[in-house]
């Protein structure tokens, strides 16, 4: 029998992923890996996305990877979600591996 903190889960994020509701996202992600050695993070198609929740991205996957748990995206960045990844200067970096081996559509 596995034990729940060798599980994973599926987080499904709100469609506004901004500075208003950062801190409740922020809480989100931190449950799921609570109880799940790997989180996948699924936002839905057309999200709002700033700055603020590009940085939580960051800390989490840090946080994660600290913990040896894994946080990963449910699909390949798209969309404005993707477009505000190229502008911050994120979409190349150690963040890329939340989408690793998934297919990203320009």
């Amino acid at each position: 029998m596995r034990s729940a903190q060798s599980s994973s889960e599926e987080l499904a994020l709100v469609s506004q992923l901004t500075i208003k509701n950062v801190a409740q996202v922020a809480a989100e992600i931190a449950a799921a890996l609570s109880k799940s050695d790997r989180v996948e993070l699924s936002l839905p198609e057309g999200s709002d996305v700033d700055v603020s929740f590009l940085q939580l991205l960051v800390s989490a996957q840090k946080s994660a990877e600290a913990s040896g748990k894994t946080v990963r995206l449910a699909h390949p960045p798209a969309g404005a979600f993707r477009d505000a990844l190229v502008r911050s200067g994120l979409f190349e970096t150690e963040l890329s591996n939340l989408w690793k081996d998934q297919e990203v559509v320009s």
